[in-house]
């Protein structure tokens, strides 16, 4: 069986893991995305417009997670989750 490619880290850091995966912003835990790029598991892409005002324009790090982890994340999900899992 595949392993997560976060096994034995943190539930916390696991979720900011999964949802850089998945394309969504991740919740603000800069421990959790400190240890995902040091082990890897995560790159910073560049900067992305976070907000705009009248004060300026926010800009925040954008991540993504590397083919070879994500190939290894989706098997892991394809052997682990249930097949009815998106319906509903």
């Amino acid at each position: 069986m595949t392993r997560h490619p976060c096994a034995g880290l943190a539930q916390s850091t696991i979720e900011v893991f999964e949802a850089i995966a998945i394309g969504q912003t991740p919740p603000p835990r800069p421990v959790a995305i400190r240890t995902l790029l040091k082990r890897g598991l995560i790159e910073c892409t560049g900067q992305r417009e976070f907000h705009r005002d009248r004060f300026g324009v926010i800009m925040v790090p954008d991540y993504a997670v590397p083919l070879p982890v994500h190939m290894q994340w989706c098997q892991w999900c394809d052997e682990t989750l249930p097949d009815d899992f998106n319906d509903g």
